[in-house]
């Protein structure tokens, strides 16, 4: 059965057919006032009434209860901003001049505020969301209507939201820097193996140089030779498969026509360290003829061990750069504000997300060189980078260029 009432209506007109039942009800001995008292007395958000000297002309029941006053006796009459509203929530004191909920009358406009507190009549408080509207009699303001809810609880539900946000930020984080970690750890731990055994190589070839008799000279030049070998390496990561592949294929053949024995076992290692026939001829011309398979078999067995040890030196700096990369990711201590390097945070987050970002996609950094560092809370500005770099990455699949640029 559904009743309407209308405030404007007399109270006459008030009743209710209820055509099913052929009963009639109506509402003789209601009036507006009673129906506007029935529903400021029914309503869940807390209603006050302000005059234009501040004091309290009306509080309904859910004021009374959300403040935790007893009666309206407790506030009627009463300054409700010196009552409940006096102090800012950094603890400041609130001047009533500066209160926005008089703005109302002051200045004529509603306000809405969501981030203020209020305070119980025991002078704890609560987070609390208002609307405060000025109130007009015959053209003349007389006051202004607030209207407030306690948001406890959606503050909460927000937290508890946030907080599951966080979490699937961090388990992307977590799955990224996994991947990230377990290339150069499983460079690391083959290197490692492999270094072992190429150190026994190398004692052997070093042991079987020293049998046939080299004199301190030819030392000398080998190990100026081993020094250029470990220079050449890094211009010859330049070559391609099939520029690698045609040279190699050129040094085994001078190895075999110089009698060397196991040449197919050096001629790999010389291509990757860039050494050509010429270098080979050279270090010919250095070396008694039945002394060179062993001399050559110790240059490529030094360059093997200091290659090994260069690969575990280069996947523990990345491992090193991933770990402080994560350690500028405190999501535990999310609240924390940090004097913040824009630019770090960034790159610190490209390196963690680097196997998704490396499918095919491109980053261009147009970085402002005289940016401030700023004071912000740094671990929710770095889930801001997790969150766009990885709705980038969605967006364009797995091929694209994203260019990040400060200002």
């Amino acid at each position: 059965m559904d009743q309407v009432f209308n405030l404007n209506q007399s109270p006459h007109d008030f009743e209710h057919h209820d055509h099913a039942g052929g009963a009639v009800i109506t509402a003789d001995t209601a009036s507006a006032q009673d129906l506007g008292t029935l529903l400021l007395n029914s309503t869940g958000e807390g209603i006050s009434g302000t005059g234009m000297d501040g004091n309290c002309t009306l509080a309904n029941p859910s004021c009374l209860k959300l403040l935790g006053f007893e009666s309206d006796a407790d506030v009627l009459g009463k300054h409700m901003h010196d009552l409940v509203h006096h102090t800012r929530p950094n603890g400041d004191p609130y001047a009533v001049q500066e209160c926005r909920i008089y703005q109302a009358f002051q200045e004529g406009e509603g306000t809405h505020v969501t981030d203020k507190i209020m305070f119980y009549a025991d002078g704890t408080n609560f987070p609390a969301e208002y609307w405060s509207y000025p109130v007009e009699h015959d053209g003349e303001m007389v006051g202004c209507v607030v209207t407030f809810v306690d948001i406890t609880e959606r503050l909460k539900q927000d937290e508890e939201l946030r907080q599951t946000e966080k979490m699937a930020a961090l388990g992307k984080l977590a799955a990224g820097l996994a991947h990230e970690l377990n290339n150069p750890a499983a460079a690391a731990s083959m290197a490692s193996r492999q270094l072992l055994e190429s150190l026994r190589d190398l004692q052997s070839a070093t042991i079987e140089l020293t049998r046939v008799g080299i004199d301190h000279q030819l030392w000398g030049s080998l190990v100026e030779w081993d020094r250029i070998l470990q220079n050449r390496s890094s211009e010859a990561t330049n070559f391609t498969t099939l520029e690698l592949s045609n040279h190699e294929g050129e040094l085994l053949d001078w190895l075999d026509d110089h009698g060397v024995e196991d040449g197919w076992d050096f001629s790999g290692t010389l291509a990757v360290a860039g050494i050509h026939p010429d270098d080979l001829e050279k270090i010919a011309a250095t070396v008694p003829k039945d002394t060179l398979g062993e001399a050559i078999s110790w240059l490529t067995k030094s360059f093997t061990a200091q290659d090994l040890a260069k690969a575990i030196v280069l996947s523990a700096s990345s491992i090193s750069k991933l770990v402080n990369a994560a350690k500028s990711f405190p999501f535990m201590d999310r609240d924390a504000v940090q004097n913040v390097d824009v630019h770090q945070g960034v790159e610190d987050t490209i390196t963690i997300l680097g196997n998704r970002l490396k499918q095919g996609i491109e980053v261009v950094r147009v970085f402002d060189q005289e940016l401030p560092r700023i004071m912000a809370p740094g671990s929710e500005l770095n889930q801001v980078w997790v969150n766009l770099l990885d709705n980038f990455k969605d967006a364009l699949g797995n091929k694209g260029t994203i260019t990040i640029s400060t200002r």
